[in-house]
């Protein structure tokens, strides 16, 4: 199959999408295989940008989910339907990636719909994703949340009816006003945070947290073929993340032509989806320069996506509680555009005995930024924590 014949297939399903044609029209969900394509034999890497983005170049968004992050995805809707800028988003897909089927939340899943708001709300299109990867080596679960996760959000990036495609977890909810300039540079190319330079981090022993991301680089020139030049500064592999669609589109048809494909790339030794979107196109193998799609932004994406990670040696709970702390006070750090609570922070036993604190601290923060209301229900108003 020739790339055009290719491309135009992925343009047609994107319509039907949109449109939201499918055997589950009724319920607004769309279901779509994962990208299978056959080799293609006519890549190259062009001397000068093909077709350099326009001013006005269009985003889609995606975000995966599942049943237990239905919660936190009403934080991000909510947050978008406040902060996101009119026409910011040309689509919105919710992607389901799970093993219960995602009829069985359609309650739940309208709520959500609902707290996008009226201008947001018909733009988005729930898309179930079809188990992909193999049953791991010796036995045990046959799903992976995280790995299928990564593998959706690649799959469901290249299928979107636009330039560009933001990538958010559930868990990013917008804290601050949202426009192109947070994902697109004046040029209409995706801006890249320069988290830190890949050189410095091969040393495993000299790069702290950042191993695991120099372990997944590395993984992902070995899986490519390729190697990221040793001067390039490159993200982490967190959300949020802009990606180039013609770049994931050829970055998947490239893996198509490797043995085992993107289900063999990801994995607990592999690589990660945004490793090998990064290290493709800073490759030979790219669908064009990086620079002709792609502008380097040099704010650290920790910045723009205040995530409390789980407790790991690197930042105490202390340090956590005065980063929510920051984010409640009535001028933010200026770069917060997001914030995010990972799951397991207030399962560890240091945080259990301050619970009340962090319960508070999070209404207090929720309500500053307009993700929690008057009238809400008794988990929402704890964001989303479970119950003890």
């Amino acid at each position: 199959m020739r790339r055009a014949v290719f491309l135009a297939l992925l343009a047609a399903a994107s319509a039907r999408a949109a449109r939201g044609d499918s055997s589950d029209a009724a319920s607004g969900a769309s279901r779509f295989a994962l990208l299978h394509s056959p080799p293609t034999a006519d890549t190259g890497l062009p001397t000068e940008c093909a077709a350099r983005p326009r001013g006005n170049a269009t985003l889609a968004l995606v975000v995966p989910t599942y049943g237990d992050d239905l919660c936190v995805l009403r934080l991000l809707a909510r947050g978008m339907a406040r902060h996101a800028a009119p026409g910011l988003f040309v689509s919105i897909q919710l992607v389901w990636v799970s093993e219960a089927p995602m009829e069985a939340y359609a309650a739940e899943r309208r709520v959500v719909e609902r707290e996008f708001g009226d201008t947001l709300a018909p733009l988005v299109r729930w898309v179930e994703h079809r188990r992909a990867l193999p049953a791991p080596p010796g036995g045990g679960s046959s799903f992976s949340g995280w790995f299928e996760q990564q593998h959706a959000k690649l799959a469901a990036a290249a299928a979107v009816a636009a330039d560009f495609c933001v990538v958010l977890d559930s868990k990013n909810a917008p804290i601050a006003p949202l426009g192109r300039a947070d994902f697109l540079d004046g040029d209409g190319r995706a801006l890249v945070h320069a988290d830190f330079l890949l050189a410095a981090r091969r040393n495993q022993s000299a790069c702290a947290d950042h191993c695991k991301y120099a372990r997944w680089y590395a993984a992902a020139e070995a899986v490519l073929g390729t190697s990221v030049a040793a001067a390039h500064r490159v993200p982490k592999s967190i959300t949020p993340t802009t990606l180039h669609v013609a770049s994931v589109r050829a970055l998947l048809a490239s893996l198509d032509a490797r043995e085992g494909g993107l289900s063999r790339a990801l994995g607990p030794d592999g690589a990660t989806e945004f490793t090998l979107y990064n290290a493709f196109v800073r490759g030979a193998g790219a669908v064009e320069p990086f620079e002709c799609a792609h502008a380097l932004s040099d704010v650290p994406t920790d910045e723009v996506a205040a995530t409390v990670f789980t407790h790991s040696g690197f930042r105490s709970v202390d340090d956590r509680f005065a980063q929510m702390r920051g984010l409640a006070a009535a001028a933010p750090p200026p770069h917060a555009r997001f914030f995010g609570l990972h799951r397991g922070f207030a399962d560890q036993p240091e945080v259990r005995a301050r619970r009340a604190e962090l319960v508070e601290l999070l209404r207090q923060l929720g309500r500053r930024r307009g993700l929690l209301r008057d009238g809400d229900d008794e988990r929402l108003g704890r964001f989303c924590l479970p119950e003890r």
